[in-house]
């Protein structure tokens, strides 16, 4: 009998500290069931990153909208991706092309310095009200001339 009791204690214990896991890593930050942030999202990457697929040099200043609730929003840019954030809602997508977050420089550049640069940038963030600007910018990469996207903004 104590050895039935002592499973049914563990099992017990086990689905209590499992509950607690997933309050503590799973449960805070939920979908955009809506699909509001993922619009949102997909609207930032059409007005600044996708114009410089086209090939041209080209400056886009952004300002965060607020959910059509009035909630505000939160956006984070840096690599191939943008999240934006309300509340406990989250939503990310992949952008056709990197964005970098650290300032351009007229130097000429290697691939291994702009991924150390990419490294040590931290990504961009901005809440609504405030502005992203998205540049496209040809830069000497690799002993050739290549457009690279830089962002700036936020607080």
């Amino acid at each position: 009998m104590d050895f039935i009791v002592s499973k049914v204690a563990l099992s017990v214990c086990a689905l209590m500290t499992a509950g607690v896991f997933y309050g503590i890593y799973g449960g805070d930050m939920m979908r955009d069931v809506e699909g509001d942030l993922e619009r949102i999202l997909t609207r930032f990457a059409d007005e600044t990153v996708r114009p410089s697929v086209e090939g041209a040099e080209s400056r886009t200043v952004w300002e965060v909208p607020c959910l059509p609730d009035g909630s505000i929003v939160w956006i984070v840019v840096g690599g191939w991706t943008v999240e934006a954030h309300s509340g406990t809602a989250l939503a990310a997508i992949q952008l056709p092309e990197e964005v970098h977050t650290w300032l351009p420089t007229s130097h000429a550049l290697n691939s291994t310095v702009v991924e150390a640069f990419d490294d040590e940038s931290a990504r961009i963030r901005a809440c609504t009200g405030q502005h992203v600007t998205v540049r496209s910018m040809e830069v000497d990469l690799d002993n050739s001339e290549a457009l690279m996207l830089f962002a700036e903004g936020g607080p």
